[in-house]
């Protein structure tokens, strides 16, 4: 065999390879595209079929037989409805979810071993405020092994103020020597102010620095100038880190209702509690009085 007509079996081979690919290729994109729209004309009729339900309180509009895409059409639609229902109407909804069983599926792979797989269902649940989902997502909080994916249970859970009581949830999400992050502090603020007794124990008899400061925030995100007046005995704290959190808290509180106890903190032997206290004077204290303050404790 001559060396050009090898070459050219050689080029006609590679093309018909590339030919053949390019057609798988083709018919792929084609398969994704079918498929696409087929997803979304399903999604549109289970979205119709939930809808009429709700609307019309006739549940002879929802499908006989559920199949498995059935169920996970649903799920995708039944969150985005559920955001916008309140009242009877999401009950009704949430009642359909757990007759038809259409959480199944994602609840099975709750228990997966990776870890960021669990997360994503945890979000993915959010909207499901059944008692099935709670009471699931209770037990991530309080069991898994991964930290982070116990903060997102209470995440989820805080979203649809389903959450425990405070030192329940400090000790699931936040075990002793876990550094404080911003969001820990943003999750204890959003069970304000179902807890804020709870809180108020936490922060003057609890001996946990972590769960004291956590408490002390969350209450500092009140409106109620009485916790203002309840935090002053953290004013005589043996640590000057409670000190300088109860202050704080009072000048986020926004009464003057803690001015007296902030304005007697100016005079603490402590640098930074005097700095905190004479800060939160400038937010709580009427300008005249503010100058004579800053005379007295320069």
């Amino acid at each position: 065999m001559s060396l050009a007509l090898f070459l050219t079996l050689f080029l006609l081979g590679v093309l018909g390879a590339l030919a053949c690919f390019g057609g798988v290729l083709i018919l792929r994109r084609t398969w994704v595209a079918r498929s696409k729209r087929a997803h979304d004309i399903h999604l549109r009729l289970i979205r119709a079929e939930l809808m009429q339900v709700i609307a019309r309180g006739d549940e002879s509009f929802i499908i006989a037989h559920w199949t498995k895409q059935d169920r996970k059409a649903a799920f995708e639609v039944s969150a985005q409805i559920l955001c916008l229902l309140r009242g009877r109407e999401r009950e009704r909804l949430l009642d359909i979810i757990d007759a038809n069983h259409i959480l199944r599926e994602p609840l099975g792979r709750i228990n997966r071993k990776a870890k960021l797989r669990r997360i994503a269902i945890i979000r993915r649940l959010v909207p499901y405020d059944t008692k099935t989902v709670v009471g699931i997502l209770d037990r991530l909080m309080v069991d898994d092994p991964e930290i982070e994916v116990r903060f997102e249970a209470a995440l989820a859970l805080a979203k649809n103020n389903r959450l425990d009581t405070p030192w329940r949830v400090i000790e699931a999400i936040c075990p002793e020597g876990t550094p404080l992050a911003p969001a820990h502090r943003q999750l204890f603020r959003s069970m304000m102010p179902q807890h804020s007794e709870g809180f108020m124990t936490l922060a003057l008899y609890q001996d946990r620095f972590s769960a004291r400061v956590l408490a002390i925030d969350a209450l500092g995100s009140s409106h109620d100038y009485r916790i203002a007046q309840r935090l002053e005995p953290l004013i005589d704290d043996d640590d000057p880190r409670i000190r300088i959190e109860a202050i704080k808290a009072a000048q986020r509180i926004g009464h003057s209702a803690a001015l007296l106890w902030i304005i007697r903190a100016c005079a603490n032997d402590d640098t930074d509690v005097r700095a905190a206290a004479l800060e939160a004077c400038e937010t709580l204290a009427p300008p005249a009085a503010l100058e004579h303050l800053q005379a007295l404790f320069a």
